[in-house]
This record gives structure tokens, sequence and C-alpha cells, in this order.
């Protein structure tokens, strides 16, 4: 839930602050990331090796903060483009190539989604929500509809759904 003290907050505000818990900036103001859980930490570490399996260690990074215009969100994950990207006070300040939300107990896949609207505003060409306890992902392309994965996540590689959510 955002407090009032952030309504309006700008991104250099944002920046100049430290925040515990970790919280995202949405509509002028700071919203916590919801707190993760084991099965959580378990996915984002399981797609973390496998996508620098396909791109290199230097190209996928855990909880980097995007800075979407006047905005901050934290995806759980995100593979680069480059790995030197423009960066503003150590802040992704360019489209990823893909951004991935890990949906904790607390979200719906559906707020996720949403979510993936703001990146691919921002010219994110792909973005995956994954949600460890269903075992579902879905898949969301710029200009398309998001659907449901069946068999793999694909984008600029493929990831099998037996990788995802191997036991």
């Amino acid at each position: 839930m955002p407090t009032e003290l952030t309504a309006g907050m700008s991104v250099d505000e944002y920046l100049d602050r430290n925040y515990e818990p970790e919280c995202e900036l949405l509509d002028g103001e700071t919203r916590p990331k919801p707190f993760g859980t084991g099965k959580h930490s378990k996915m984002q570490r399981r797609l973390l090796r496998l996508l620098e399996a396909v791109f290199g260690e230097g190209r996928v990074e855990f909880e980097l903060s995007v800075r979407i215009g006047d905005e901050v969100p934290i995806p759980d994950l995100v593979v680069l483009n480059t790995q030197n990207p423009r960066m503003y006070r150590d802040v992704l300040d360019e489209p990823p190539l893909l951004c991935i939300e890990v949906v904790s107990p607390s979200q719906r896949p559906e707020e996720m989604l949403a979510k993936c609207i703001r990146y691919h505003d921002f010219g994110v060409p792909f973005c995956w929500v994954v949600d460890p306890v269903a075992k579902r992902a879905w898949e969301y392309r710029r200009n398309a509809q998001p659907r449901e994965a069946t068999g793999a996540l694909t984008g600029q590689c493929t990831l099998p759904l037996s990788d995802v959510f191997a036991d």
C-alpha cells in the first residue's frame, strides 16, 4: 500500500532514499514489493541459471531497478540487450530484452500482467510471468495479447516448462 508521504515523489527523490522493505516507485508513490517465499526465491534462482546458460552471466540481472519515465519498477529478473547497458544512478535506463515477474502468494498473475504493460510501453519486447505455486507461466509480447505458455516459454530464447518447473 502506498504511503501518503511519498505521493508525487520524483525518481531522484526516490533514489535518494533507502527503503525497508524494498519499494518500487509507481504512479508517483512508493509501493512495497511483496515479500518473497521459498518457492519464489527458488524460482528466481532457477530462471537465473537457465537464462545465464543462454545469454551469459553478464546479461541476466536479479531485481535490477528499471527507470521508466517517472517510475522505477523492480522486475524479479531482466535480460539485458548488452553487457554494458545505459544506467541512471545505477538504475537501468534503457529497455531490457526481457522482464520476468515471479508471482508471490499475495499477488495474482493478472497484477503481474499489468506490470508487463508498463514494460512494453517502455519498449521491452518480451515479459514473462511465472507462478511457482500453480506451476503456470504466461508470455506477454509487445503488441500482442498475453497467452499462457504451454510446453515452453518463448521469445528471444526457449525455456521448456519442464526445466522451469523441475522439482
